[in-house]
């Protein structure tokens, strides 16, 4: 049965327009997936709990079978649609639970683990597709950040949002560069140590920021990208470059 949402001030139509937003992610513990193309391959192997199917007015529903009978299927107008569409997929869009993302009282690196205070959902998610590409496994995220699950950090991303562990690192960027290790965290920045000519440790944090606020003051040692013409990179294409570097220096010396 396909419910109808007809009024805008109805109480679930009021909270999915706030799951455009960080706040309204963290706030309602749940999110929207957006985009044909990931819905299809998510629903081929969930790995998170599903909500409901909200549809437009000429969509065909999706979820169907006994699988899915329980779960709440909704449809509006579509100017309604229109309005928690952020991303404009024109597509059915599917609420899933938030999964937990836990807040670390401590950290120690465990291989490449990357720092990301990007609050910017669509250059975090780019970041995140970049790092998962390159076999990182979690990615730590300071206060500043967006929330990884926000409509444009999962659509950026590539999906890769779904498949990465994320966790969470008390205080913000600021008071983090002050308190982690220094024999094992470096940051991205410039000015630093050619990251080409850069012997890799097994186990380290790298702290990549965004590109127009950079990074607080810091006596962190600071790995650079030697650039032409332009003074800096965004954040996802140092992101690459550098778990690249990383990646390719494990296999030349077969540390794995």
């Amino acid at each position: 049965m396909i419910r109808p949402i007809q009024s805008p001030q109805n109480e679930n139509f009021k909270i999915w327009k706030l799951l455009s937003s960080s706040k309204g992610i963290r706030k309602h513990q749940c999110f929207f997936l957006m985009g044909e193309k990931l819905i299809k391959e998510f629903l081929k192997n969930p790995q998170f709990q599903i909500l409901g199917e909200v549809m437009g007015p000429d969509h065909r529903q999706l979820l169907e079978g006994k699988m899915f009978d329980q779960v709440p299927k909704y449809r509006m107008s579509q100017e309604m649609f229109d309005d928690i569409d952020v991303i404009g997929t024109h597509f059915n869009l599917l609420l899933l639970k938030e999964p937990e993302i836990p807040t670390l009282e401590t950290i120690t690196p465990k291989n490449l683990q990357l720092i990301l205070p990007l609050g910017d959902p669509t250059n975090l998610g780019a970041s995140v597709r970049s790092a998962c590409a390159f076999g990182v496994e979690t990615i730590l995220l300071t206060e500043e950040a967006s929330h990884p699950f926000h409509p444009k950090a999962v659509k950026s991303s590539a999906g890769a949002c779904l498949m990465v562990k994320f966790a969470k690192i008390k205080g913000g960027l600021k008071s983090n560069l002050e308190t982690l290790p220094p024999r094992s965290t470096f940051v991205m920045d410039q000015n630093g140590q050619d990251l080409s000519k850069f012997k890799w440790p097994l186990d380290l944090f790298l702290v990549v920021g965004e590109e127009g606020p950079g990074l607080p003051a810091h006596k962190l040692p600071v790995l650079s990208l030697p650039t032409h013409k332009v003074e800096s990179l965004n954040a996802a294409v140092t992101v690459s470059l550098a778990c690249y570097s990383y990646q390719n220096s494990l296999l030349r010396t077969d540390r794995r």
